[in-house]
């Protein structure tokens, strides 16, 4: 059976609901397409620019969140300066990126994401660097950084 963006969004909490469905008409609305998959917690949606992902809603138990690819990241450091800092911390405390450190990783594995914050430069994963949890604080900056994302990207 085919999974499709409804049977995802009705997971969605209400309060979110009006959020998801404008981002998602916004990128589809710009070439993405949405990859529905079925996971642990419930249905995850992945938007995808010429096959690559930018972004994926995934649920757990702490609720929605965002996975950003943030593949562009140098040409919108200013979003990422600019970002709350409990999503700073969210990004700081974040797995390292084994690619980018002495420790290696899989050959196959892409690099993962460097950012400067507070005066520090880090090296993340790209599957764990920008993993939010959507509220009603967060949900403005998430659109932000994946509009920016698909902006550098077309």
């Amino acid at each position: 059976m085919t999974v499709v963006f409804e049977d995802f969004y009705k997971n969605v909490p209400e309060e979110h609901k009006s959020f998801v469905s404008s981002l998602h008409k916004q990128l589809t609305k710009q070439g993405c397409t949405v990859n529905i998959k079925e996971a642990k917690h419930g249905h995850t949606a992945s938007y995808l620019l010429n096959r690559k992902t930018i972004m994926k809603w995934v649920f757990q138990k702490s609720g929605i969140t965002a996975q950003i690819y943030g593949d562009n990241l140098k040409q919108y450091e200013k979003v990422i300066t600019a970002l709350p800092v409990n999503m700073h911390a969210k990004m700081k405390k974040s797995r390292d990126c084994r690619c980018l450190s002495s420790s290696g990783c899989n050959a196959t594995s892409i690099k993962g994401l460097i950012f400067e914050l507070d005066n520090h430069t880090y090296m993340k994963c790209r599957y764990h660097g920008m993993f939010f949890l959507l509220t009603e604080q967060s949900g403005q900056y998430i659109e932000k950084l994946v509009t920016e994302e698909l902006k550098a990207r077309q």
